[in-house]
């Protein structure tokens, strides 16, 4: 009886088993060559997609089994943030890991994941704290492939984050701007435009690789021309590398692709220096100069030798049996010597390795905050200015009335509903009446996002003395860089007493600007 009751539980147990699984049938053109081929040894395919064969004592294949890969922690990337002396973004590639004692006076980048583990941000940061641009990768739904933009975080040119592929022509960039990307095949950029927050384009670059060839002195070729928000070409030049990836010659032309002057690099004397040469376009001498070496000069540097990468930390991650997200990253640090942050706290790396035993009256080791340090997005901007009257006020009819001075715009901004202000300091003379002078002094302020425009259009304004009294004055300009910045602008400008005799008066003036940023 006993036995009975056993054969119908088990009876019931496997009916309901086959309740609740299915078994479907699909049809392939795949042979069996194509799956079990290239045998590996159990632990190579631990965690990972693969097929599993059973065959019989004589060899024959009795079934074929898929096994789905599993993933561990590559999410628990989402929590971390890292820090890496090297970056190639054609290859998404990180290497030199640092430790956060590492990173005073030196350059380096700042990691952050999405919620798959996946490269979200890259900022690069210089060795005076300056956050000054970050890599802003989107992922496909299966996190093979990927597209970025490179977001400025401070308003210099274009040309300080790429000098060759990028001219002074078109380089104009301001916080919050971005160079969207589009890539070739191989992740090198094709396609670069040049938008504001809300994605209006200002210029943009195409540009394209070209094989020297197998006779040729020169490796690659790599042309790039840029062109206005309206497809008005502005010029064009070209990047000739030797065969040992060294640029060697650069050919700039004009909108009508006439070449317009020529620079080659000799490298004779290197690595101590090497020399700078430019011709014009009938070979006349321009210029010729020592510059110091750089491996800037180099097409592709590669990764650090013997550097901590991403890839290092992704293998351990995957192999290693911790299952405390914390204790994850102790463990990370201790193995490769670097600081990882986590929702905004410092897990600091021990002297002596970390172990598992330990590891509970050791966690989370703080070090203590630092305040930050101040902040100074922008340099100093030196200026000259004058503005010409073209209409005046009752008291000043028909007078040439000039304004000359030197203005001095101050490296920081500050948000004020939805735009940003930069002060500045003037002081100059204003002419009037053929033989009569006042000094001028303004505090004023400018905006280059009031109102947003594709055109790069600032408003200003400004308070400040005319002479014995006060005076306001405001008014909108045009910023071009022709190597140094030019305004094109006009103002209104109203003072209370321009001379001393308490006459009130104003007047309306064409401005023209030239501003050079200091180094510092």
């Amino acid at each position: 009886m006993f036995k009975y009751s056993v054969l119908f539980i088990l009876c019931i147990i496997l009916e309901g088993q086959e309740q609740d699984t299915s078994v479907k049938y699909f049809p392939t053109d795949i042979q069996r060559s194509e799956i079990l081929d290239n045998e590996v040894s159990e632990k190579d395919v631990k965690g990972k997609a693969h097929f599993k064969s059973t065959y019989s004592r004589k060899g024959k294949l009795l079934n074929v089994e898929f096994i789905p890969g599993r993933k561990k922690f590559r999410e628990k990337l989402s929590g971390l943030k890292l820090y890496y002396g090297y970056w190639d973004i054609e290859k998404r590639e990180l290497a030199d890991g640092l430790t956060r004692d590492q990173l005073d006076g030196k350059n380096y980048y700042e990691v952050t994941f999405n919620r798959k583990g996946r490269i979200k941000n890259v900022t690069f940061i210089d060795k005076n704290k300056r956050r000054l641009w970050s890599y802003v990768l989107k992922w496909n739904k299966g996190g093979a492939r990927s597209k970025y933009s490179v977001e400025f975080h401070v308003r210099e040119p274009l040309t300080f984050f790429d000098e060759f592929l990028f001219a002074d022509e078109v380089s104009e960039m301001r916080r919050g701007w971005s160079a969207e990307m589009k890539e070739r095949e191989d992740n090198r950029p094709h396609t670069v435009t040049i938008t504001d927050k809300i994605g209006q384009v200002y210029y943009y670059y195409k540009l394209k690789y070209m094989d020297g060839g197998k006779n040729s002195r020169y490796k690659e070729i790599i042309v790039s021309e840029y062109f206005r928000y309206d497809s008005t070409k502005v010029g064009m030049h070209k990047l000739f590398y030797n065969r040992k990836e060294y640029l060697q010659k650069v050919e700039f032309y004009n909108s009508v692709d006439k070449r317009i002057r020529t620079q080659t690099y000799n490298y004779k004397n290197a690595p101590e220096e090497l020399m700078l040469t430019t011709i014009d376009d009938q070979g006349k001498l321009l210029e010729k100069r020592i510059i110091p070496f750089s491996n800037k000069y180099k097409r592709r540097l590669g990764p650090p030798k013997d550097k901590t990468g991403l890839a290092d930390i992704m293998e351990f991650i995957e192999n290693t049996g911790a299952e405390n997200f914390e204790q994850l990253t102790q463990l990370i640090e201790a193995k490769f010597d670097i600081t990882i942050d986590t929702d905004g706290q410092v897990l600091s790396k021990s002297k002596k390795p970390v172990t598992q035993k330990n590891l509970k009256k050791d966690i989370l080791v703080k070090k203590p905050k630092k305040k930050p340090k101040s902040k100074r997005p922008e340099k100093f901007v030196l200026g000259v200015y004058a503005g010409n009257a073209i209409k005046s006020g009752a008291y000043l009819d028909e007078d040439n009335v000039l304004e000359i001075g030197l203005g001095l715009k101050l490296p920081f901004s500050f948000k004020l509903l939805w735009f940003s202000l930069n002060p500045s300091i003037n002081i100059g003379q204003m002419s009037f009446h053929g033989n009569d002078n006042s000094t001028v002094f303004w505090i004023a302020f400018e905006s280059s996002d009031f109102i947003p425009l594709k055109f790069p259009l600032n408003v200003h304004g400004a308070l400040g003395t005319v002479g014995p009294g006060f005076g306001i004055k405001g008014g909108i300009k045009a910023t071009f860089n022709l190597g140094v910045d030019i305004d094109l602008g006009t103002s209104v400008v109203i003072a209370n007493d321009i001379d001393g005799g308490n006459q009130a008066t104003g007047f309306i003036t064409l401005d023209l600007g030239v501003n050079y940023t200091l180094p510092f």
